[in-house]
């Protein structure tokens, strides 16, 4: 709840008017990070993207168990102020919705959101710099329409990454140490029971399986996002 309501605070200050027109929003329009279409489009990008990544690397969901993980995925909007009536009803009404954006207006690309892209996908501001198959499996994934706005290139070497990434990644990931692999929101409850139970095997196996203090959690954090949503303007 602390986090949800940091977040929430940081996005009330972000707001104005559009310095020039975006897609199909016009000069000076008035925008603000906690307008509820802006909100749910968020959530949505991360919960395709979500699916996207698991699937790259793990067996294919069934739709039980997707329409399953969306639902429990509306528990997380709803700590960012989306309620339930705002969101798809279900997973193939959240299909629908995702289909129509990406081939609608209100999504464009400006010179901000290019540049912005660009930084993600060279990893300014961090100690990492993503390989060519992130770069080029971000491409992949991203429509047609919008890779073109981006101005990402996606040519025979950047099919052939993907295609290594394909061949590697779903061998490679499960190998990854806990430690590694999984991130706060879900080893923060087994670090709770482990250190519920007060033994020193219990503390070990945290350590072992993933389920360490926060402090670690960016590590895991870091790897697990290498399927970054570029910025669209919405």
């Amino acid at each position: 709840m602390a986090a949800s309501r940091q977040v929430y605070r940081l996005h009330t200050g972000i707001r104005g008017e559009l310095p020039h027109p975006v897609g199909a929003h016009p000069r000076g329009e008035h925008y603000e990070a906690n307008e509820m279409q802006a909100l749910c489009w968020v959530f949505a990008t991360l919960v395709e993207s979500a699916i996207l990544a698991y699937e790259f690397v793990m067996p294919p969901l069934s739709l039980q168990e997707r329409e399953d993980y969306y639902a429990e995925s509306k528990r997380m909007a709803a700590l960012f102020g989306i309620p339930p009536a705002a969101l798809p009803p279900d997973w193939t009404a959240f299909l629908r919705y995702t289909a129509a954006m990406f081939e609608s207006q209100h999504l464009g690309v400006d010179e901000n959101a290019r540049a912005m892209g660009h930084g993600v996908l060279s990893g300014v501001g961090t100690w990492i710099r993503p390989p060519q198959w992130y770069r080029a499996l971000t491409a992949f994934w991203m429509p047609p329409r919008l890779r073109v706005a981006f101005e990402l290139p996606y040519g025979a070497e950047d099919e052939e990454a993907v295609k290594w990434a394909a061949n590697h990644l779903h061998v490679f990931y499960p190998r990854v140490p806990g430690l590694l692999r999984l991130v706060g929101p879900f080893t923060r409850p087994r670090h709770d029971c482990a250190a519920s139970s007060g033994t020193a095997h219990a503390r070990q196996q945290s350590l072992l399986d993933g389920s360490a203090p926060p402090a670690l959690f960016p590590i895991g954090g870091m790897i697990l996002d290498c399927y970054s949503n570029l910025p669209v303007g919405v």
